[in-house]
């Protein structure tokens, strides 16, 4: 499994220094067995405002959950299929309706993918 991203992303204006600030809003990238691909899950508005989604079909919903470091940690866990051990020693916080299944897969089977 690979996944690349970064701590924070950019705005989208420039400074008066001509350069951009730290943004609230990044990109990851993840591949490898057990996750999905060639798909974008998530939305921004023109100004880098995160947009919540469904949390079922991932698609922008007005409702929905925005997504947040702890969904990603959460997924790439249960993939590693370590979730239950890391949740009790290391809770993320992830509420009720918030399981999002970000790269598609989870537990014994896309463990068994990624051996």
């Amino acid at each position: 499994m690979i996944v690349v991203g970064s701590e924070f992303g950019r705005t989208p204006g420039y400074n008066g220094l001509r350069g951009k600030d730290h943004g609230p809003v990044t990109s990851v990238l993840a591949l490898g067995k057990g996750i999905a691909g060639g798909r974008v899950v998530g939305a921004t508005t023109e100004r880098h405002a995160a947009l919540p989604v469904d949390p079922t079909t991932l698609a922008v919903r007005e409702d929905g959950v925005r997504i947040e470091p702890k969904h990603i940690h959460q997924e790439l866990r249960g993939l590693a299929g370590i979730a239950e051990v890391c949740e009790a020693l290391y809770p993320l916080g992830v509420g009720d309706g918030e399981d999002l299944r970000l790269l598609g897969g989870r537990g014994e089977a896309a463990a068994r993918a990624l051996a």
